[in-house]
């Protein structure tokens, strides 16, 4: 069977690294990947080391949030009928039995699949209901009627739509033999940001945006120097989103102006972060508006790190608040202050929110359960097909 995976970027953050690790968990024999991305990029090239054809489309119309704030809408509806068009033409030269569009701000694939008579899937990374309410009036439905099946990856996703046989919950799973990390390379990590005064590690990773609460974690990073807690050194991990550099720049500014040079390292993005990760004494997921279902927090939960993070979206279905991790109000840095001092003042809960965590991973979140569910539903789409045919 052959399948057209539609991907809005070419990076290597949640969405995409859910994708590559799909596409490494088929049965070879069965499926043939095509993958299409609008740029080349950490995606594009772990997908080629895995054999896997991609195709770089520039002119692929993809949905942002500046778009809509933008003359940008210009171009992307200029470019809406060239996707369409090279994706139909794509279908029928491959002979793709199915699409699959993988998050919800690509809008070109579903319609090629309904043009060719494909079956189509939508994977929904994304909450828009709340943040773009009077969109989401018309988006909600068109992703209904132009899909035949629409995975969600948490509850939360899924509740945007009304009760429909097409939705599915189906949770980002990990591989725990991905994150068996080399020691030395751990310990590269702590030796490159610990030293004699920083003796502990604390981060955040992921995309540099207002949403994800950068800057609130900063804040309570000066809160905890000013009361004394001199010896944290704090990771940013990630770069920013096409359009947010001024962001970064923002939080440089504020690193400057509370004398944070020496705590606060910017760490840029890594390919590889699974290391770091394991470096890492706490983990903090700071965001301010609703994560889907962060792959982040599983990611540091299987290397058995300790995770703080806001109870909003995806992420209460994750964390045990308490057992495997803790939960905090969004938006507080008093919050993310008072949860890293009840973890650095309590080494035993430390290591039982790791250990616990890890066993959470396994047990509800695991790669082999994700990928028998998606083949399930390409062999039952697949049949559906033959007999339309």
């Amino acid at each position: 069977m052959r399948i057209l995976y539609v991907n809005p970027n070419a990076d290597l953050y949640g969405a995409s690294r859910v994708l590559l690790r799909l596409i490494r968990a088929l049965d070879a024999q069965t499926y043939q990947c095509i993958v299409v991305v609008p740029e080349e990029g950490p995606l594009a090239d772990a997908l080629r080391k895995e054999h896997v054809t991609v195709r770089v489309v520039p002119f692929l119309s993809v949905i942002r949030r500046r778009v809509f704030r933008s003359w940008r809408i210009l171009p992307f509806l200029f470019f809406m009928l060239p996707s369409v068009l090279y994706l139909c033409w794509l279908i029928l030269r491959e002979r793709v039995s199915l699409v699959y569009t993988n998050t919800g701000v690509i809008l070109p694939a579903a319609i090629a699949a309904w043009l060719t008579r494909r079956q189509h899937i939508w994977h929904l990374h994304e909450k828009f209901s709340e943040e773009f309410p009077k969109l989401w009036g018309f988006f909600g439905p068109f992703i209904l009627r132009f899909s035949n099946r629409v995975f969600c990856v948490s509850t939360p996703i899924a509740w945007q739509f009304p009760p429909n046989s097409k939705i599915q919950v189906l949770y980002n799973g990990l591989d725990l033999q991905e994150f068996a990390v080399n020691p030395a390379q751990v310990e590269e990590w702590r030796q490159k940001y610990t030293d004699d005064r920083y003796t502990t590690l604390i981060g955040v990773i992921g995309r540099i945006s207002p949403r994800k609460g950068q800057s609130v974690f900063l804040e309570a990073s000066a809160t905890l120097k000013a009361e004394g807690c001199d010896n944290i050194r704090y990771l940013i991990v990630g770069d920013a989103f096409a359009g947010n550099e001024p962001v970064v720049d923002q939080l440089h500014a504020f690193v400057k102006t509370h004398d944070l040079v020496e705590d606060v390292k910017f760490v840029g993005f890594v390919t590889q972060p699974e290391p770091l990760i394991a470096a890492l004494d706490i983990l903090v997921l700071p965001s301010i508006l609703p994560e889907a279902f962060p792959t982040i927090v599983l990611e540091a939960m299987a290397l058995g790190v300790p995770v703080i993070a806001t109870n909003v979206g995806g992420t209460v279905e994750q964390i045990e608040d308490g057992v495997s991790g803790l939960l905090i109000s969004p938006n507080e840095p008093t919050a993310i202050v008072s949860a890293i001092k009840r973890l650095l003042a309590d080494s035993t809960l430390r290591n039982k929110l790791g250990q616990t965590g890890r066993q959470r991973v396994e047990a509800c979140f695991s790669l082999h359960t994700m990928s028998d569910q998606v083949q399930t539903v390409y062999q039952e789409l697949h049949h559906k097909l033959q007999k339309l045919e």
